[in-house]
């Protein structure tokens, strides 16, 4: 019997537990869904440790594990003041409890993802699973191609070859840029193409989405900023999908409310939505825009190409290459090429469906998960 079914029988009956790899990363993003349940189908017992839960997240498949850490108290304070990601901040600074640490050493992990290894976390994780025998996959959203060799990367490289890891990203970057930095390997983000009987226009307009954390990096700003400049505004609707807490976006939704009081199109929010809920909006919407900046790789396009909707990205955007002929990619933080490539859209429905069907065909072909993870776990870790 393979890992799918859980266990192996010998001829003395002896149980052979599965493989067991777990996950350690500042949460339980959106991103990592799909590899975890790639696994979790695979037969693989996964586990997922936390630096904080988000209030967008669905644990269908896994139940993070917060990791607790003696310094919260004393760090809670300055990281509230920053909106961006206090999460992250305590995965960087914050010294684990040992008492969950022990906890994770315990499992004797065949493999551990760790995300962001050079923080304090990452550290002491890598350097203690280390010493059990685990196998170590550090991922980072650094571009495999890039213009230049950041103090970092070589730091994160130097790391990895001593623990022996291999070095994981989402995010390909251009070639012509350079050599691709070493040891490092591109592995997409995946989807599952939706296919299903799309009603294009539901009430005559086209229905704009954008998903994304009330941040001012996501630059809801420039979209509105840009959709005022067309010519015809009952011609479109949009629609803003996002996380918002007591900790992040309470000003950036602020500053957004202002400017849609300004606005002469219809704008309708919703934060701290279920996913299931995400996905109903990715059905009933017709063209999914990204306008961020400072993205460093955003699984949210790629999830509305597996509805098949056409993408709208900056060209900062890490992911941005995943679009293909489905998409069109405007000049990072230029309202005036952002109001040109929305025009185009917004006046073509024809293409804007064809771009739709372009949008299935690449998730089919490139982003499957099977087609992604699998030739990756065979070369570098089999599960059987």
């Amino acid at each position: 019997m393979g890992l799918r079914e859980g266990f192996q029988m010998t001829g003395d009956t002896h149980v052979q537990p599965t493989r067991k790899v777990v996950f350690i990363a500042p949460r339980f993003h959106t991103n990592q869904a799909a590899i975890v349940r790639y696994l979790v189908e695979s037969g693989v017992d996964v586990s997922f440790y936390v630096a904080g839960i988000g209030k967008s997240e669905v644990h269908q498949d896994v139940i993070p594990v917060p990791i607790g850490f003696v310094n919260h108290i004393l760090l809670r304070r300055w990281m509230n003041s920053f909106d961006e990601n206090p999460y992250f901040n305590l995965y960087r600074y914050g010294l684990p409890r040992w008492s969950n640490i022990q906890s994770l050493l315990q499992q004797r992990p065949d493999l551990a993802i760790i995300r962001a290894p050079i923080t304090m976390v990452g550290i002491i994780s890598s350097l203690l699973l280390k010493t059990r025998g685990t196998k170590l996959v550090f991922y980072t959203q650094t571009p495999v191609y890039r213009c230049n060799r950041w103090f970092k990367d070589r730091l994160l490289n130097l790391f990895a070859r001593l623990m022996g890891a291999v070095w994981i990203t989402p995010c390909r970057g251009q070639a012509s840029l350079g050599a691709p930095l070493t040891n490092s390997y591109f592995l997409p983000f995946t989807a599952f193409p939706h296919r299903y009987d799309k009603k294009w226009f539901q009430d005559g307009r086209v229905a704009i989405l954008m998903v994304g954390k009330f941040l001012p990096r996501k630059r809801h700003d420039l979209l509105l900023s840009a959709l005022a400049c067309l010519p015809d505004p009952s011609a479109f609707r949009v629609t803003f999908v996002g996380e918002l807490s007591d900790v992040t976006g309470s000003n950036t939704m602020g500053e957004i409310m202002t400017q849609i009081r300004q606005m002469n199109f219809q704008v309708d929010i919703h934060t701290n939505l279920p996913y299931k809920a995400v996905t109903t909006l990715y059905r009933s919407h017709d063209l999914f825009v990204l306008p961020s900046e400072k993205e460093s790789a955003s699984v949210s396009n790629l999830e509305a190409m597996s509805y098949g909707l056409p993408v709208i990205l900056s060209s900062c955007n890490r992911t941005c290459d995943y679009a293909g002929p489905a998409g069109w990619i405007f000049r990072s933080r230029s309202v005036e090429d952002l109001a040109r490539v929305l025009h185009e859209a917004v006046s073509n429905r024809t293409e804007l469906k064809r771009r739709g069907t372009k949008a299935w065909e690449i998730v089919d072909l490139e982003f499957m998960p099977d087609r992604v993870y699998r030739p990756f776990f065979d070369t570098h870790f089999p599960l059987d």
